[in-house]
C-alpha cells in the first residue's frame, strides 16, 4: 500500500509542478504582450517631449515588433478570452495601418475620408482595454472576452494585410 501511495504522491507532485510551470509561462506571456502593447501605444501616441508620431511606415515597423513578439508568446496564454483579445488587437492595428498606407497612396479611394486621429484613438482605446485585461488577469481576476470595437474604417482596404487567424477554443491536446 505504501508503494501505491508513494507513486500517487510522486505523480501528484509532478502534475502540480507542471501546472505551476504552465501558469508561470502564461503569466510571463501576459506581461510580455502587455509590455509590447504599451510600446506600440507609445509609438502611436508619443509623449509631448518625444518626436511626433511617424508616418504609416514608421508605425508599421513598431507594429511588426509587436507582431513578432505576439506570435511567439501567444501560445503561452492559457485563457481563450485573452488569446482572442490579443489576436483581435493585432488585426485591428494592421487594419488601421492599412488605412493609413492607403491614405498616403496616390489613389486613397474610400479611406480618404477616414479621420486618422479618430481612428488611432479608437484603436488605442482598445489596446488600453486589452492591457488592462491582461494586467487584471495577471493579478488574479477572471479573464473576460473584450468586444472588438465596431468602427467604420475596418474593411475599407482590399490590400493584403497581416492577419492573425484564431479560433474561439484551443485545439484539443494530443497525448
Amino acid at each position: 500500500m505504501s508503494g501505491v501511495l508513494a507513486v500517487g504522491t510522486f505523480y501528484a507532485t509532478r502534475w502540480h509542478e507542471r501546472k505551476s510551470a504552465r501558469e508561470q509561462l502564461a503569466f510571463g506571456a501576459a506581461e510580455d504582450i502587455a509590455e509590447g502593447l504599451l510600446q506600440l501605444h507609445a509609438a502611436f501616441r508619443p509623449q509631448p517631449w518625444q518626436p511626433p508620431r511617424g508616418d504609416w511606415s514608421t508605425l508599421w515597423q513598431a507594429a511588426d515588433k509587436f507582431g513578432d513578439m505576439c506570435i511567439v508568446r501567444f501560445s503561452a496564454l492559457s485563457e481563450p478570452p485573452l488569446r482572442l483579445a490579443v489576436a483581435d488587437t493585432y488585426n485591428l492595428v494592421f487594419e488601421a495601418l492599412g488605412v493609413m498606407r492607403k491614405q498616403a497612396s496616390s489613389d486613397p479611394g474610400e479611406v480618404a475620408a477616414v479621420d486618422t486621429d479618430g481612428m488611432i484613438g479608437e484603436m488605442l482605446d482598445y489596446i488600453e482595454l486589452v492591457v488592462g485585461a491582461l494586467i487584471n488577469w495577471r493579478s488574479g481576476s477572471e479573464a473576460t472576452r473584450l468586444e472588438v470595437p465596431d468602427v467604420s474604417w475596418r474593411g475599407l482596404t482590399d490590400e493584403p494585410l497581416p492577419h492573425f487567424h484564431h479560433r474561439d477554443a484551443r485545439a484539443p491536446r494530443r497525448r
